[in-house]
């Protein structure tokens, strides 16, 4: 079964890239300064952006899974036809 990822903000591939690298540079960061017994999961990661019609968020392995999708053909294939 094919599930298309969330993205009520209808991002594009150009945003998608963007948000994935700053927050990929902080996720890298407090990586590295946790002590050996805690983690930090992609997950827990986040942006929030707050618009005039609401807030939305959108974390690391979301943004991942965004792009490829948008990478992907056969998904791209799916969402023209839906």
């Amino acid at each position: 079964m094919i599930q298309k990822i969330e993205n009520p903000l209808n991002l594009g591939l150009e945003q998608v890239e963007i948000l994935i690298t700053e927050l990929q540079d902080s996720f890298d960061k407090y990586s590295e300064d946790l002590p050996e017994f805690l983690s930090l999961e992609e997950s827990g990661c986040a942006i929030e952006i707050h618009t005039k019609n609401g807030e939305y968020s959108y974390n690391l392995e979301q943004l991942k899974l965004l792009k490829k999708e948008f990478l992907d053909p056969v998904m791209n294939s799916v969402k023209e036809i839906s």
